[in-house]
């Protein structure tokens, strides 16, 4: 099965799944008088619960952080509307956020990974084919230097990362580049003679193309950098960038 298909399974079967699920709470609603006991706006942390579900059933990027955040920050939200824990009580905990971070820094500092790891702050120039940074509550720059970028994945909670591929070609077959954004943001610069497709999820947030329009002077056989991005409550931006060198 090749990605598209996992992706369109995962996506399907997790729709499927909430539709089955909200058709039998309204049928006995109308067939047996019973008081659901919610408003439907009270529902809204599903949407969280369902970006993450889909990026760990599409196996999106490196990475499950990000998903079972949103899983967790859904999960919470919505056993707070239904008055099965209070927010105010949970927010008592809110140290185990630093503990949290605390492990996943060890974590990745010390696991075996293939990939380049740009979590160092002195990461700021990767020459490598594949790339993968969190940022969680900060920022940072990266320049990629690539003959042959075959794409990665980056991921924001709270925090900001630019990204430079002035200076990049794509691999032959494309590169397909995961993105997240979850209350920040991701600039891109890219040569102007890259051709971009863009595939993303934006909730309260949004996915700009403000490059620079130029000629056409693609041929379609040309690498195709392909973005996939989950936002919420942020945004991607990508730019023309030209080379210094």
């Amino acid at each position: 099965m090749n990605t598209t298909q996992k992706t369109g399974l995962g996506t399907s079967l997790i729709i499927g799944v909430v539709l089955i699920g909200l058709g039998v709470l309204f049928l006995l609603d109308n067939l047996f008088n019973i008081d659901l006991f919610f408003d439907l706006m009270d529902l809204w942390p599903l949407i969280l619960i369902f970006l993450g579900g889909t990026r760990l059933i599409n196996g999106e990027g490196q990475s499950t952080f990000v998903s079972w955040l949103l899983i967790g920050i859904g999960t919470l939200f919505l056993l707070n509307n239904f008055n099965i824990i209070y927010i105010e009580e949970v927010w008592e905990m809110w140290p185990l956020v630093l503990i949290l971070i605390g492990i996943r820094i060890i974590y990745q500092h010390t696991a075996a990974d293939k990939i380049p790891d740009s979590h160092s702050e002195r990461a700021d120039s990767i020459d490598s084919n594949r790339i993968k940074s969190g940022t969680v509550f900060g920022g940072r720059t990266l320049r990629i230097n690539s003959n042959s970028f075959e794409g990665g994945e980056i991921s924001n909670v709270f925090g900001g990362t630019e990204l430079h591929f002035e200076d990049s070609r794509l691999a032959p077959g494309g590169a397909i580049l995961y993105l997240t954004a979850v209350f920040g943001g991701v600039e891109m610069y890219v040569p102007p003679d890259w051709q971009v497709v863009i595939k993303g999820t934006p909730i309260f947030g949004g996915i700009e193309d403000s490059r620079q329009r130029i000629p056409e002077r693609n041929a379609p056989e040309d690498p195709v950098l392909e973005i996939r991005g989950t936002v919420l409550f942020g945004g991607v931006e990508i730019k023309t960038g030209f080379s210094k060198g």
